[in-house]
């Protein structure tokens, strides 16, 4: 419902934030590499980075074309 976007544009960004945020995710739980933590570590990195990514696309929308 964000009338003017370009929504190809948007499609890539998130398809490029959804790499983006995999390979955050495994950065954070390589720390924990080979433990039983692993799995753990790397979805509660992919829940808080869902939520801020929410959060931006909720702003997004709310604040589009605001004058």
């Amino acid at each position: 419902s964000l009338e003017g976007i370009d929504r190809d544009a948007l499609r890539a960004l998130q398809t490029a934030w959804e790499k983006w945020s995999d390979a955050q995710a495994n950065l954070v739980a390589s720390q924990v590499e080979g433990g039983s933590m692993y799995p753990m570590v790397w979805a509660s990195e992919k829940d808080a980075l869902t939520r801020e990514r929410i959060d931006q696309l909720v702003r997004l929308k709310t604040d589009w074309m605001v004058v």
